[in-house]
């Protein structure tokens, strides 16, 4: 698994990474920021939006625009459901919470499917990682970290 698609722009000082990995369900999007001139690996974190939200929100992007600029690579992914995923339905595990398992589970392994697919791309340091969640974030994250 890895990018099945990478669009680079210049922000500034920072470089924003809108990618889509080939995940073990369904393609995984995402977006980093990081610095514009890297010379050495950078530690990484993902950050996960909130319930309602998408890796485009205030929570993650500006967060992340922040951090890069201080040399970290920072970003997150869409939560299955969420943002840009084709199956577009973040009230879904409100209405059948019986499904939280199985997509907690799917978000652990795109987790794992995206640090490798940024490491193979981006100059990621493996042994700098974190991991921040916001609400929903959280709930799907510490699975997910506990797994990787």
């Amino acid at each position: 698994m890895g990018f099945t698609s990478r669009r680079d722009q210049l922000l500034d000082d920072i470089q924003e990474v809108r990618f889509w990995v080939d995940g073990p369900h369904e393609e995984i999007p995402g977006v980093v920021y990081m610095p514009r001139d890297v010379d050495a690996p950078l530690p990484m974190v993902l950050m996960q939006h909130p319930g309602m939200g998408s890796k485009d929100d205030y929570f993650v992007a500006e967060v992340a625009r922040q951090w890069a600029r201080r040399g970290w690579i920072c970003g997150g992914i869409d939560a299955p459901l969420h943002g840009d995923r084709e199956d577009h339905d973040p009230m879904a595990l409100f209405r059948d919470r019986d499904r939280y398992p199985e997509i907690a589970a799917q978000f652990a392994e795109e987790v794992t499917a995206t640090i490798d697919a940024l490491a193979e791309e981006l100059p990621v340091d493996l042994g700098r990682l974190g991991y921040i969640g916001y609400s929903l974030g959280s709930m799907l994250g510490v699975p997910a970290v506990a797994r990787d």
